[in-house]
């Protein structure tokens, strides 16, 4: 099992889980006002991430329909959420997608290679302080997947792999 200590979280992903569950992403109990993955906000959260092309964005000021995924490059089960997306990627035409991690640009940019989402149009790849993500979304496991409409209203959330199929459903 691979674990990546950081100075307020720790995210865990493990290469031989086979139940199938999202990894988790525990938060260290000083965070003060911690939701919990089922507490998200109903509506976009409000913290900054930062593009691959280091261009920041305002998560609560994004426009249109948007599905935030917070993933571990080094997760199997987000890098087979990733395949499964590409694979289905014309079905998600009309809706912006975000691929939101910890870790650093270079592992973001080798998953979004590898994975042949970095030319899509409507797929962009960031990276978010784990505080701010904890503060916003609580405590939640990787992959997870928030739609939210034009509204910006929270449509539906999903905790671990998920089937294409299931996201389409309420898109």
């Amino acid at each position: 099992m691979k674990y990546l200590a950081l100075s307020f979280l720790m995210l865990a992903c493990s290469g031989n889980n086979k139940s199938g569950q999202a990894e988790s992403i525990a938060a260290v109990p000083a965070l003060d006002q911690q939701k919990t993955g089922g507490e998200a906000a109903k509506g976009l959260p409000d913290f900054i991430m930062t593009t691959l092309q280091g261009v920041p964005l305002q998560t609560k000021a994004l426009q249109g329909k948007n599905i935030l995924i917070f993933y571990n490059p080094d997760c199997d089960h987000c890098q087979r959420q990733a395949q499964s997306i590409r694979k289905q990627i014309d079905a998600f035409s009309g809706w912006t997608i975000y691929f939101i991690a910890a870790s650093g640009d270079t592992q973001s940019r080798t998953f979004a290679m590898t994975y042949d989402l970095h030319e899509q149009k409507n797929v962009f790849f960031a990276t978010a302080g784990i505080p701010e993500v904890v503060r916003e979304m609580g405590s939640i496991g990787t992959p997870s997947i928030f739609i939210y409409n034009e509204a910006g209203k929270l449509v539906k959330n999903f905790d671990g792999e998920t089937p294409v199929e299931d996201i389409l459903k309420v898109m």
